[in-house]
């Protein structure tokens, strides 16, 4: 079977050509071709050679989908040479099987160099993945430069210095798009948005980033940060019981730390880590760090499970991360 080949495009980045000779993840965080667009989701798809030199696109659950040839990927689609595969700001198009001599020249890595897939696209080039494939993330870069993919949109004279950063995400978005249908899907995010913009602002935060149903935050002050997403989950609760079916479950974690403002821009370990943090956390699941825990426990009000020992990708030490049981703080 001839490998099929095809062309991974992003406006102002290089041109990614890849020969696919096995399944192929694609998204921010996977086991695959590693993606920095904040619209992409972690595992977003999976691409499957098969003969004549199409590829099979299976969309893994992303929030955002995937469009075949102008159509939704509800289900796996067979892409032929000359499709193309749509995922946030990346356009993948499926090129005729390469002859001969097509096969013997580079891809990204320059004439006479074997086809690779282990690269990330990210700030106009493209870099290679160093270790093992997967184990560095599209969140590993934000730490090496946060304004690549995160330009924060709010000012943030008031947050300079020790902050609490908060991340959060709807689980399962696209499915919940899929189930609830392009109305009832966008009432319900448009209630999500509601529910967690109101939080923010009742507790004096800051709105950095939004992208589709995630939100990037940041709070003055650990306790602040605590109990607006407490009420979060509260209020989300509530909105289960009384419309369980267009209901959405989020996840949240949260960090605090020492941060460098500059030109609307955050930089620092910290917020990474709070990334990281969320990205452990399931639906429903309000986790934080031990060192916002610390500052918080000591009135007593906010009560908390037993401690997680964590590992968070490139950041080294052990990690105590502490989920908060939202539904018994006292708002």
């Amino acid at each position: 079977m001839s490998h099929p080949l095809i062309a991974v495009r992003r406006a102002d980045c290089t041109t990614l050509h890849l020969q696919i000779r096995e399944p192929l993840e694609i998204g921010r965080e996977c086991n695959g071709l590693l993606l920095d667009d904040p619209a992409i989701s972690r595992r977003h798809l999976r691409l499957q050679p098969e003969s004549g030199g199409g590829v099979s696109v299976e969309d893994l659950g992303s929030t955002n989908g995937t469009i075949v040839d102008g159509q939704p990927a509800t289900m796996p689609m067979l892409a032929r040479p000359g499709s193309s595969i749509e995922l946030g700001g990346v356009r993948i198009e499926v090129l005729p099987p390469p002859d001969a001599a097509v096969n013997t020249r580079a891809t990204a890595g320059g004439a006479g160099a074997p086809p690779r897939h282990d690269a990330t696209i990210a700030a106009g080039v493209v870099r290679p993945v160093s270790g093992n494939v997967g184990r560095e993330t599209s969140i590993d870069k934000v730490v090496a430069s946060i304004p690549d993919i995160a330009a924060m949109k709010a000012p943030l004279s008031d947050d300079e210095g020790t902050i609490t950063i908060v991340f959060s995400d709807v689980e399962e978005g696209t499915k919940a798009a899929i189930r609830l249908g392009d109305e009832f899907w966008f009432q319900s995010l448009t209630k999500h948005h509601e529910i967690i913009r109101r939080r923010v602002a009742e507790a004096g935060g800051t709105e950095v980033e939004n992208q589709g149903d995630g939100f990037m935050l940041t709070f003055p002050g650990a306790r602040r940060a605590v109990r607006a997403m407490a009420a979060v989950q509260q209020d989300l609760a509530r909105w289960a019981v009384d419309d369980p079916e267009r209901a959405l479950k989020v996840r949240i974690g949260m960090h605090t730390g020492e941060v460098i403002a500059h030109k609307g821009n955050l930089f620092g370990q910290h917020v990474i880590k709070a990334a990281r943090i969320a990205n452990h956390a399931d639906g429903g699941d309000l986790y934080i760090s031990s060192l916002t825990k610390e500052m918080v426990a000591s009135r007593g009000d906010i009560p908390m499970a037993d401690p997680l020992d964590l590992e968070l990708k490139g950041i080294e030490g052990p990690h105590f991360v502490y989920p908060v049981l939202w539904d018994r703080v006292e708002l």
